[in-house]
């Protein structure tokens, strides 16, 4: 958390954190998946509060048609500029010597002596002496490629979409998730 929320000089042009908490919401069947998620996060050390519908309608006045029978309010989450924390990276391994490829697919990852020494993508072999597995869901595909297995790494489909809406969202909200339908704005 600290690094995203004060990255060093030279990281990225703006702020890569919006400080603004998280309001997790379920109905009761969800409810027990809430506490549950809850009580793991405080053995971490994340604190989070129960919240009464009314409480969380009145922090989100948007949510007063929203069926929900309980509410989670984490105030240390916030919402990543994903996009600019990638890039950021991304940009930083290139000026470091990194060479940055598209639409190659890693077709075999090549170790000798137990040591991982290069990969074979888009039909290139690419010589390194740190290979960084960077493929986020499909993590465990290359992992397997390199011998270790999958790990826990699963992809997930997902999908975002942009819409006009005829509401103003204030920008000063928490990110708000229903759990049981797996909705956030």
């Amino acid at each position: 958390r600290r690094f995203i929320a004060d990255p060093p000089a030279g990281f990225c042009d703006h702020p890569l954190l919006r400080d603004c908490g998280s309001l997790l919401l379920a109905r009761e069947v969800g409810a027990p998946n809430l506490r549950r998620a809850a009580a793991e996060a405080a053995a971490l050390g994340v604190e989070s509060h129960a919240l009464t519908p009314a409480e969380a309608r009145a922090r989100v006045p948007l949510l007063d048609p929203c069926d929900f029978a309980e509410a989670r309010w984490t105030p240390s989450d916030g919402v990543v500029d994903i996009e600019a924390l990638l890039r950021a990276y991304l940009e930083g391994a290139v000026r470091a010597g990194a060479e940055h490829r598209c639409s190659a697919p890693v077709g075999a990852v090549h170790s000798h002596a137990g040591r991982i020494q290069g990969i074979r993508a888009g039909g290139d072999r690419y010589e390194a002496p740190l290979v960084v597995n960077a493929a986020g869901a499909w993590a465990g595909e290359i992992g397997v490629l390199a011998g270790v297995g999958s790990r826990t790494l699963a992809p997930r489909r997902r999908h975002m979409y942009r819409a006009r809406v005829d509401v103003d969202i204030d920008p000063s909200w928490p990110f708000v998730w229903h759990d049981d339908i797996d909705v956030y704005f």
